[in-house]
């Protein structure tokens, strides 16, 4: 996303009449970005970002392929953790990308075994 600096300097191209209705609008928007909270339930869209939460929870034998469904109907292209502060005992998990996203999964292994795991995952 660019900075406010550099949306001033492409707004200064406007009419005159219009610019200050837009750098207001922008001023205001881009000072309350969020990712929203996570509500542990599928789907959990992101609040303001092209994304979403995914749970999940790591095998009981560490080092096991596990999947998490996406649901984008496109390829992912990033991902990550999210600690939950309002759950006392959340943790990062350790994940490892076991083989590239497709358009459904997400595939992770993990050292640590039978663990949730909570991922913001934009695409």
């Amino acid at each position: 996303m660019a900075d406010l600096g550099s949306l001033e300097a492409e707004l200064n191209g406007l009419p005159v009449e219009i610019r200050a209705t837009f750098l207001r609008i922008f001023r205001a928007v881009l000072k309350d970005m969020r990712f929203g909270h996570p509500k542990g339930e599928q789907p959990d869209p992101m609040l303001n970002f092209g994304g979403g939460f995914f749970h999940g929870t790591t095998p009981a034998s560490p080092g096991d392929e596990f999947t998490i469904a996406h649901g984008f109907g496109r390829v992912p292209y990033l991902a990550f953790p999210v600690l939950m502060l309002d759950t006392v005992g959340s943790s990062v998990v350790p994940v490892t990308v076991s083989r590239a996203a497709d358009n459904k999964r997400l595939y992770f292994t993990s050292t640590i075994a039978s663990a949730p795991v909570t991922l913001g995952v934009e695409g």
